[in-house]
């Protein structure tokens, strides 16, 4: 088990309350979860797979969920009882290959490193059908470059978006998430920020959002 695996493993019990049931989670909900419905509106909940399920926050979209930690799953079982949830690697799915026409991961990027991520897109190469979409978010490459240095923990892995496509995807849409520094600003007036965000998304490039949302193709 690595450190991330544990951490998860870890503070499963509270990471609703701690991370989605405060005004910042709300945020990103609020921002994220539009963005998603509108990728996957085209299809129904038994052709989506979602890698790094976790506690279930968008099962609502997929019927089959995969998490590599047993107590993440527990909780997303008592939201979803109906849901195909399976305890496995993101690398190592055991599920039959062309199962999907679109796989989504939200969260997990952030955690792996240039040879995770090749993993992980031959894993979703397997499983999709042709022209089959995955859709991932990507922390912001320009933005990191102004921060800490780089590490292999939680969060610190920002891919430039040209890796995708040499690893075969056909980047489709780009949607960026989070200008505001949502942090830094009081939690009652956070809420009124969100139709700044929108405004913000057309009028600054999106590789100065916090990061980004991708749709891409499967094109091998």
């Amino acid at each position: 088990m690595d450190s991330v695996h544990r951490y998860y493993e870890d503070i499963a019990s509270k990471y609703d309350q701690d991370r989605f049931q405060n005004s910042y989670g709300r945020y990103i909900d609020a921002l994220e979860r539009p963005i998603l419905s509108s990728l996957l509106s085209s299809s129904g909940p038994k052709e989506n797979l979602e890698i790094a399920c976790g506690t279930g926050r968008f099962l609502n979209f997929a019927h089959t969920g995969v998490d590599v930690s047993k107590n993440m799953l527990k909780i997303a079982r008592e939201k979803y009882p109906e849901a195909h949830l399976v305890n496995a690697s993101f690398d190592a799915i055991p599920l039959e290959e062309q199962s999907f026409s679109n796989i989504y991961a939200f969260h997990l990027v952030m955690h792996l490193n240039d040879s995770k991520v090749e993993k992980l897109s031959k894993e979703a190469m397997r499983l999709l059908k042709d022209d089959g979409s995955l859709i991932i978010d990507v922390p912001s490459h320009f933005r990191r470059r102004f921060k800490s240095k780089r590490n292999d923990w939680h969060g610190s892995y920002a891919p430039p978006l040209r890796i995708f496509e040499q690893l075969g995807w056909t980047i489709t849409k780009v949607h960026p998430v989070m200008f505001v520094p949502i942090h830094r600003i009081p939690n009652r007036f956070r809420g009124g920020f969100l139709s700044v965000e929108k405004v913000l998304s057309t009028l600054i490039p999106t590789f100065c959002a916090s990061y980004m949302i991708l749709e891409m193709r499967k094109t091998q």
